[in-house]
């Protein structure tokens, strides 16, 4: 779907102005609608659990573990889509995010099958951008620019879990060229594989991927939001309409105009 630069960032503002809004709604001390719609409250009591510390997970979409704190909303597209944007886990994390895709928290229904896909590095410039927490049984799939780990997590049942990291996703900037198009086949193999499995994907690095995921689904997003409607001048736009939908559910969704840029070149 070509899009002018003037038009893209044109929409990008309007798009940002919304999440700015939205960002300040959930730092409000007094009690309002809004505030309540987009409290980060149980994030900010969980610092330490947070890998970063501007990306906190909205109270009314979190996944909750038996009452434990993790960094994970459940995202849906008001048009059937559901995925769960995850931070990826720090070590001391690790239990709940396994016991979260044991017990299927984000869904609410027991599990055989989980599917994670992580788009980020393991470190950049020696910082640690993800703890691996899957080591066994790799596989390299070249044409998906990713290698995929599989486990199985194991109690009064087998939940088998298929782990996606995808390298050709560049520390600055989005993919190009081989990148695009391994993504794009990742992005179809993800989905056809939780449609044979009916599982949930939990993602890290989440909302280009998310977004793209949701262009696949036929029809307009359609959700509640307490800022109303987009304006007329982009209220046909579906990448807009995607994009400022799945920010509903969990903020930072979409960083950047080169993200926003890519998935308007990717439809």
């Amino acid at each position: 779907m070509p899009i002018s630069l003037n038009t893209l960032g044109r929409v990008f503002d309007i798009l940002a102005e919304r999440e700015g809004v939205r960002l300040q709604c959930s730092q409000l001390h007094r009690p309002s609608p809004e505030q309540v719609f987009y409290s980060v409250r149980n994030s900010l009591k969980h610092r330490p659990d947070n890998r970063y510390s501007n990306i906190l997970a909205y109270d009314r979409t979190a996944v909750t573990v038996d009452g434990h704190y993790i960094n994970a909303n459940v995202v849906t597209d008001g048009k059937g889509g559901c995925w769960v944007a995850a931070q990826a886990p720090p070590p001391r994390a690790f239990d709940t995010f396994f016991k979260a895709l044991y017990t299927g928290a984000a869904s609410g229904r027991s599990p055989h099958d989980a599917i994670v896909v992580q788009l980020t590095g393991w470190e950049e410039r020696g910082i640690p951008k993800a703890d691996p927490y899957i080591l066994v049984n790799k596989e390299r799939l070249d044409h998906l620019s990713s290698t995929i780990t599989s486990m199985q997590l194991k109690g009064d049942k087998t939940v088998n879990v298929i782990h996606y990291h995808f390298d050709a996703w560049p520390d600055h900037g989005v993919p190009q060229g081989n990148g695009v198009d391994a993504l794009r086949a990742l992005v179809k193999q993800v989905e056809q594989r939780r449609e044979q499995l009916d599982c949930e994907v939990w993602v890290h690095w989440t909302g280009t991927f998310i977004a793209l995921s949701s262009l696949r689904i036929p029809g307009k997003a359609a959700y509640p939001s307490p800022l109303g409607p987009l304006p007329t001048e982009i209220g046909d736009d579906v990448v807009a309409q995607t994009v400022d939908a799945v920010r509903e559910c969990r903020g930072m969704m979409v960083q950047n105009i080169e993200q926003l840029k890519l998935i308007y070149d990717m439809q």
